[in-house]
């Protein structure tokens, strides 16, 4: 039996092999961005890879080996096909660039008085930006570097044109030679490692791969479509107010998705610069307040990207603070050119993951904490409103909330969804579904405010009516109460006076409720015959309250959408979001509370007798914020 190695031994061997694949990644960092374009084109194959071989049986080095060629194919075909689109659309952005660039090379700078005997003579300022500007101008797009090295730093400035052309073409035929064997043997190299892991490490080294996996996924993924759908985006707005070169703006949008941090802030920039100068080609608008028109319609391009659909398509797994994502592009551009900035959000994301999984490792903590481990931010939040604010009322929203309508309009428009799961690999219905109807009462959401501040009092009432229709969500006749819903508001009912507000009709609420059996419930019904405004505007929870004969202050207001929740804070009431509706937990930002289901209620609200009803009182064996009568995972 050969002799063991002593602990020292084994401590100096792991900390030689380390510095040596240091050592050996610093000499042949020529390598580094190949090999990265080489998992990462072998990580996209393998999602059109796995779907052949799960729906035709193929084996894998044959399915591989197709797909590759397809891959070949387009890259050859793609050049010629969009090279010369794109081209001509960045000649355009580029031309009226040059004009604004024109324009102001050829300002004459005057002296600027602040005061009688202070005055700032600018000259000298315009001769640097106007040396600048000349140097723009002659600026040769087509006379630079290669595209080849954008993608290869490593690349020699100095040789030829040829010589460039053949090692980009070499260093093409590496990575697509790598990233073909990668794909073809991944499963085989991924039974090798494992098999080499010792079995008690097994369990944690599976879950940390697998968080890995979801960072590279989400954020590979998801920059792709997240990309397309905001620069499609962004070209229909511009397109509709007018903007030049609105084709040119998506694709800017697009490529600034790839940049973190500051891309939108470049295209955003460049998008203005052009309204500023150029005016639009039909909005009868001065060129400084459609400037101001395009400035505000990418910032709110940006907040529904960063506030619905990033969440959403993403997810918050790569969420970092934007001065680590820049200074991270910084070096991801130092180290790897386009490449490394591009890369740079995920390889953090992973490093904190990696970093933080060592640290616990180290100080003997569990690795992976289970949730339910500790209490939240948000169960602590809520802790403190129940001893410190008396809860003198409930005031509910009915669809989603206290009526299943929500639910069956999502599997309505699912089951019309369900036939792109076909074509889009990692598609699903139900989740798509969910946000196509959040995205609708967003919008109606916000257009409600916007109509009531620019129509006339005559016409806003069809306007708001015809609101209030567009955002109901299916047949209240066919609706069940959300499972649990009634035995609840029995029970709560005992305790707290109880309201209703919702943007149905009269007829449609006293149906649904004598159907349900909750008839007499409620000691205020706000529908929408006496509505006027739609949330956030907090109308309905003030009227809903003065109803009640309390204020607005002590309520506690129950609803499934980001709206309602947004209501009751304007409102100055405490909110509680419910998992019912169409919205997931990361829409329920405003909340207070979030818990999966009405039905959970009696386990976060003091109970007592509603006569003497004196401020938040938990009864014997019940502690506020328990979970333990209801438990959903969250969507």
């Amino acid at each position: 039996m050969s002799a063991r190695w002593t602990p020292f031994a084994k401590h100096a061997a792991v900390i030689g092999s380390i510095l040596v694949a240091v050592w050996v990644l610093t000499r042949v960092s020529l390598l580094l961005v190949p090999i990265c374009l080489a998992l990462l084109l072998a990580y996209l194959v393998s999602f059109p890879v796995g779907w052949i071989i799960r729906h035709t049986g193929w084996p894998r080095a044959a399915v591989v080996a197709i797909v590759y060629l397809l891959v070949v194919l387009i890259l050859i075909t793609a050049p010629l096909l969009f090279v010369p689109r794109l081209m001509a659309l960045f000649g355009m952005l580029r031309a009226s660039l040059a004009k604004i660039l024109a324009g102001l090379s050829a300002t004459t700078p005057t002296q600027v008085t602040l005061a009688p005997n202070l005055s700032i003579d600018l000259a000298p300022f315009y001769a640097s930006v106007r040396q600048e500007i000349s140097s723009l101008l002659q600026f040769d797009p087509n006379g630079g570097q290669p595209w080849a090295s954008l993608l290869f730093p490593f690349a020699n400035r100095a040789v030829r044109v040829v010589s460039d052309a053949l090692t980009s073409l070499a260093w093409s035929i590496i990575t697509l030679t790598i990233s073909f064997y990668v794909a073809k043997d991944a499963p085989a190299m991924g039974r090798f490692i494992g098999s080499r892991i010792p079995e008690p490490w097994q369990p944690e080294l599976d879950r940390l791969w697998h968080e890995l996996t979801l960072i590279w996924d989400g954020y590979v993924r998801g920059q792709i479509t997240l990309g397309i759908v905001m620069g499609v985006l962004t070209w229909l707005a511009m397109s509709v107010l007018g903007e030049r070169n609105a084709p040119a703006m998506g694709l800017v949008f697009f490529l600034g998705e790839f940049v973190p941090g500051v891309g939108h802030v470049i295209a955003g920039v460049v998008a203005v610069t052009i309204a500023l100068f150029l005016g639009s080609t039909w909005l009868p608008l001065m060129h400084l307040w459609f400037a101001v028109v395009i400035a505000a319609t990418y910032v709110v391009l940006a907040q529904l990207e960063n506030l619905y659909m990033r969440p959403r398509i993403i997810g918050r797994r790569v969420a970092l603070h934007p001065v680590v994502i820049i200074v991270g592009a910084v070096a991801g551009a130092r180290i790897g050119g386009v490449l490394g900035i591009v890369l740079a959000a995920p390889t953090i994301a992973s490093a904190r993951l990696l970093l933080g999984y060592g640290l616990r490792k180290v100080l003997d903590e569990e690795p992976f904490p289970l949730p339910s481990a500790r209490l939240s931010e948000q169960d602590l939040h809520w802790r403190s409103l129940v001893r410190e604010r008396a809860m003198a009322a409930l005031i509910f929203d009915l669809d989603g909330t206290l009526a299943a309508t929500d639910g069956c309009l999502v599997m309505q428009l699912a089951s019309r969804l369900r036939h792109l799961q076909a074509w889009l690999p990692g598609f699903r219905a139900e989740p798509a579904a969910r946000f196509l109807l959040s995205a609708r009462d967003w919008l109606i959401h916000r257009l409600d405010p916007l109509l009531r501040g620019l129509l006339p009092s005559e016409a806003l009432t069809g306007s708001h009516g015809w609101l209030q229709q567009a955002g109901v969500d299916g047949d209240l006749e066919e609706a069940l109460p959300v499972a649990g819903s009634v035995e609840e508001l029995s029970l709560l009912a005992q305790h707290y006076p109880l309201a209703l507000v919702t943007d149905r009709t009269n007829h449609e609420v006293a149906a649904f409720l004598a159907r349900a059996g909750l008839t007499g419930l409620f000691g205020a019904i706000i529908t929408r015959n006496e509505l006027h405004a739609l949330p956030p505007h907090p109308a309905e929870i003030d009227m809903a309250a003065r109803r009640l004969g309390v204020a607005a202050g002590s309520c506690v207001v129950v609803g499934d959408a980001p709206a309602d929740l947004r209501a009751a804070r304007a409102a100055g009431a405490m909110a509680i979001g419910v998992l019912t509706g169409f919205g997931g937990s990361e829409e329920m930002a405003p909340a207070d509370l979030v818990i999966p289901s009405v039905a959970c209620l009696h386990d976060y609200l003091p109970l007592s007798q509603r006569a003497g009803f004196g401020g938040p009182y938990a009864p014997p064996g019940l502690e506020i914020g328990s979970r333990a009568a209801c438990r959903v995972p969250k969507r």
